[in-house]
């Protein structure tokens, strides 16, 4: 695969506008879109899918990879809709998407009925677990200043194997990687 697992996508690390990862799979989620994501995230996103399902999380991939011109759609129509400063709090710049990199996806939790849960805790047990499976909470609130992205509970960056480790650290992706400590 052509993915550094802890390549640091951003404004100031920029993906160019013709970077695709290899080997993208395709998936129906349960809403019935076409989401693409590598073969490896796919495969220990749904080993936490199948896990879930013992502790009453329905979970779901939402997003995945995503294309430059995908996001410059999605900060385009965002930027004709809230404007430009809100848009840079909310909307990756095109080629600064985790998304684009097909390592960063977003994700959504069901209750047992099939209705999206939208209570407070609906991703506390992807949050505890989810670095077992090889995938940290890449943009929390105490992350923003650093990150620039503002608390995305939803969206889970995989790592690999170092995931448990970087987790345990507590510092975001961007301090681990410059401090070298994986």
């Amino acid at each position: 695969m052509n993915i550094n697992l802890l390549q640091i996508v951003n404004r100031m690390n920029l993906l160019s506008d013709d970077f695709v990862p290899e080997g993208l799979k395709t998936i129906c989620n349960r809403e019935g879109d076409i989401v693409y994501v590598p073969p490896m995230v796919w495969d220990s996103f749904n080993a936490m899918i199948h896990e879930g399902v013992f502790y009453s999380q329905y979970l779901d991939l939402t997003s995945g990879y995503r294309s430059y011109q995908r996001q410059q759609e999605l900060f385009s129509e965002s930027v004709r809709e809230i404007g430009e400063e809100e848009t840079l709090k909310r909307v990756a710049f095109p080629g600064a998407s985790e998304h684009q990199l097909g390592l960063g996806i977003d994700i959504s939790n069901f209750s047992s009925d099939g209705k999206m849960r939208d209570d407070e805790d609906r991703f506390k047990w992807v949050h505890e677990n989810c670095a077992r499976f090889g995938f940290i909470i890449r943009y929390k609130k105490e992350y923003q200043a650093i990150t620039g992205v503002m608390d995305e509970p939803w969206h889970l960056r995989y790592v690999g194997e170092v995931a448990p480790k970087i987790e345990s650290l507590g510092l975001p992706l961007e301090e681990i990687v410059r401090r070298q400590l994986v």
